[in-house]
């Protein structure tokens, strides 16, 4: 009701409005056993962030312009009214005025947006991010994926609330993460400077993509790494930007946490010319 209030007196914070709706939801006295967002979340804190997101936009300010640290959020709707969910974190680099890089994250399949956050590596990529000082934006592949439309909508909503470097935006993704990966550079490659799969992706049929490097599990049962392999030869022998490495006595899921820091290094290292 409160939010209600605030948004026939500021139509012009509709977007973070319905971010905190959507934030509000995740508050239940029987979380999901299926959402991770409502089972992972300490509620107490959470009521009490809410709180003073509320109070910032009943003072007409949006609370996540420039907000730091590890929190779930969405962006927003499409036009079938499907918002996509997100986990962000924000290094204190990331939330100044200077422009900082964005990693959007895609997990495999059986996670959610929460995955890279909380589960590859221990959420390896958080320390990177430290390490390194770029925006990290794990997102729900299940809903991203399912219509190219939904990226464009999270990068413009990340871009307005973060100073993000738009020629160091980069995708990452796992298993079904990392052919949604490769379809989305393809797709995407405008606006993506570089792009890395992690056991599976690699193929590629368009004719324009970014720099792409393809890393296959050797013991993966699941994508085995020879048909990872095979994929990324035959982008390369159509001329397209591949490299493949293969990570050695990993496993499908243990080899995210293992190559993340050669991957991350591996994406930084490429810029994108904007004309």
């Amino acid at each position: 009701s409160r939010l209600d209030e605030i948004e026939s007196q500021h139509p012009d914070l509709g977007n973070a409005i319905e971010v905190c709706r959507d934030r509000t939801a995740l508050l239940t006295d029987e979380p999901s056993t299926q959402d991770s967002s409502q089972f992972l979340a300490d509620t107490h804190q959470l009521v009490q962030e809410i709180e003073g997101e509320i109070e910032a936009l009943a003072a007409g300010r949006n609370p996540y312009r420039l907000r730091g640290g590890d929190y779930w959020r969405t962006t927003g709707s499409d036009k079938e009214g499907k918002r996509v969910p997100l986990r962000v974190f924000a290094p204190p680099v990331a939330t100044k005025d200077e422009p900082v890089p964005l990693v959007i994250a895609l997990h495999g399949a059986g996670g959610d947006e929460n995955m890279f956050i909380a589960g590859y590596g221990a959420g390896k990529i958080k320390e990177l991010a430290e390490e390194h000082g770029f925006l990290v934006a794990s997102v729900s592949t299940n809903v991203l994926a399912a219509k190219a439309e939904r990226f464009d909508r999270v990068l413009e909503e990340l871009m307005a609330d973060y100073n993000i470097d738009p020629t160091k935006v980069y995708l990452v993704g796992h298993s079904m993460g990392a052919g949604a990966t490769s379809s989305l550079a393809g797709s995407r490659s405008d606006a993506i400077a570089a792009a890395c799969c992690l056991a599976g992706g690699g193929r590629s049929s368009s004719e324009s993509l970014p720099p792409m490097l393809v890393i296959a599990a050797e013991l993966d049962k699941i994508i085995p790494a020879g048909s990872v392999k095979g994929g990324a030869e035959r982008a390369i022998e159509a001329g397209l930007p591949v490299e493949f490495r293969q990570a050695d006595n990993f496993g499908h899921t243990l080899m995210v946490g293992a190559v993340l820091p050669e991957a991350i290094d591996w994406l930084l290292g490429h810029t994108k010319a904007i004309d």
